[in-house]
C-alpha cells in the first residue's frame, strides 16, 4: 500500500494547481483506491486495490459496479510460505434523495461474487486451493458537501457471505477533497464486525 500512497500523493501535487469549480453531489464517477484490510483475529493483513464505478439512471437511481483485489505477502507457516488472495465482483443499484442542495439520503444494494485463493510453497512444490462464494452488501446513510470542496459519506453497512455463513453489520465513513470539478482525492474507513478496511482513493467524475 505504501507505493500506492506515494503514487496518489504525486497525483495530488500535480493536480493541486487546477482551478476548483463548485458543483453539487454527483453519482457518475470512477473511483480507484489503494486499500488495506485488517482483522481483529489472527488473520494476516491484506493489501490491494478497489475499482468502483457509478452511473446515474434518472434523477434518483444509479448503477453500481465494483472489482476488489487484495492479497497477503508471503506468510511463514510451519517452515512453508503461504500467499492468500481475495477477489470480488459487485453489481447492484442505488437510490438517492435530496434533503438539501448539499445533503443526500443514499441507499444501495449490491451482489458479490468472491474468489478465494491460497497458494502454499512446501519446498517440494506449489499447492494451490481455490474457493468460490457469493453474498451481498447493503449501505444506507448520508452523503454531503461542505464548503464546495469537501465531500463526505456516513453509511451503515450490512454484509453477508453465503457459504461462510457471515452476516455482519458495521459502518463506513469517507472524506474527499475536490482538486478540480471532476477530480477528488480522499480517504475511507470501514468497520464491519472484526474486519476493518482503510482506503486512499482517487475519484474521477464524468
Amino acid at each position: 500500500m505504501r507505493h500506492s500512497l506515494i503514487g496518489l500523493s504525486g497525483l495530488l501535487l500535480a493536480a493541486s494547481c487546477s482551478t476548483l469549480q463548485a458543483h453539487g453531489l454527483d453519482y457518475d464517477y470512477l473511483d480507484v483506491a489503494a486499500v488495506e484490510q485488517q482483522s481483529d483475529s489472527s488473520s494476516p493483513d491484506l493489501d490491494g486495490y478497489n475499482l468502483d464505478f457509478s452511473y446515474s439512471i434518472g434523477s434518483h437511481f444509479f448503477l453500481k459496479l465494483a472489482f476488489d483485489n487484495v492479497s497477503t505477502d508471503n506468510q511463514p507457516v510451519i517452515g512453508n510460505s503461504m500467499v492468500s488472495r481475495e477477489k470480488s465482483k459487485s453489481f447492484g443499484f442505488g437510490y438517492r434523495s435530496h434533503i438539501t442542495e448539499s445533503l443526500d439520503f443514499v441507499a444501495d444494494y449490491t451482489k458479490q461474487d468472491y474468489k478465494f485463493t491460497q497458494s502454499t510453497n512446501t519446498g517440494s512444490g506449489l499447492v494451490t486451493s481455490r474457493f468460490n462464494d457469493s453474498g451481498d452488501t447493503t449501505r444506507i446513510g448520508l452523503r454531503g458537501l461542505l464548503l464546495d470542496k469537501f465531500e463526505w459519506d456516513v453509511l451503515g453497512v450490512r454484509k453477508t457471505v453465503d457459504d461462510l455463513d457471515i452476516d455482519d453489520t458495521g459502518y463506513e465513513v469517507a472524506l474527499r477533497y475536490r482538486l478540480h470539478s471532476d477530480l477528488s482525492i480522499g480517504a475511507s474507513y470501514e468497520d464491519v464486525a472484526d474486519n476493518q478496511q482503510t482506503g486512499i482513493n482517487l475519484r474521477y467524475t464524468f
